[in-house]
């Protein structure tokens, strides 16, 4: 009876914290803010080298989705998984509370787990059938573990090539697709 009534405890503790966490995560998905029209630079303590161009679909300034790629994983690289998270988009990691939740947590899990990542390079792909809401690009990057990774499994130590797919959402570019192929 013990047990039962540990495990009732547990699983509310667990809920409530999830509950939490998610909130937390929407919440600064919502006002997320590190794509401002007057911005030069995505991060001013990262080394400067991710600039905001202007797009051909119109004429603010605001980050390319290339740009929106090589800061995916260069917060991945700084030990910053979960804003690297909340630039995923619904689609990806759901808006069920308790399921967004879930695969947030294992995506900044599997992150968390790699010492470095680097962009190797970013390419245009399928570009015939690119809207001005989504588009598709290759992306190679190289990724060194921290140790045996147990939670790494789409992911190989070394180079790595992925189909980075990309949806504007609200005027901001989000990755809405990490795919082995085509």
């Amino acid at each position: 009876m013990k047990k039962f009534l540990f495990f009732i405890g547990f699983t509310a503790v667990a809920v409530i914290i999830g509950g939490s966490v998610t909130a937390l995560i929407l919440y600064n998905r919502s006002k997320n803010d590190n794509f401002s029209e007057n911005s030069q630079n995505v991060d001013d303590s990262a080394d400067n080298t991710t600039t905001f161009s202007k797009t051909e679909d119109d004429n603010v300034s605001d980050p390319t989705a290339e740009d929106v790629i090589r800061l995916f994983f260069a917060l991945i690289d700084e030990d910053r998984p979960n804003e690297a998270v909340l630039m995923m988009s619904d689609n990806l990691v759901g808006t069920d509370p308790i399921q967004s939740n879930s695969k947030i947590q294992a995506y900044a899990v599997t992150f968390d787990e790699w010492e470095s990542v680097q962009t190797l390079s970013v390419e245009e792909y399928d570009k015939e059938n690119w809207t001005i809401h989504a588009r598709i690009y290759k992306v190679k990057i190289s990724i060194i573990f921290i140790d045996n990774p147990e939670y790494n499994l789409n992911w190989d130590e070394g180079e790595n090539t992925r189909r980075v797919r990309l949806l504007r959402v609200e005027d901001k570019w989000q990755i809405d697709g990490i795919a082995t192929g085509p």
